[in-house]
């Protein structure tokens, strides 16, 4: 069976360092935790992709758009 793979930008408005292993943690606990109230994560895993500076979020600039 093939694996089937998403990927979803999150926003996150925050004045603490979304970077911190912590707060990267306790965000992903939060959305695993909607997708399982919503009955979806059944034989799924959820996971950061980093970026090549090893950081999941970034600041958004002005010009960047989703």
């Amino acid at each position: 069976m093939a694996r089937q793979q998403q990927i979803l930008r999150v926003a996150v408005q925050s004045n603490q360092d979304v970077n911190d292993p912590a707060a990267k943690v306790a965000i992903l606990e939060q959305i695993q935790k909607k997708l399982k109230d919503h009955g979806m994560v059944q034989n799924m895993t959820v996971k950061w992709k980093e970026h090549p500076d090893g950081k999941v979020f970034h600041k958004k600039t002005e010009i960047e758009e989703f």
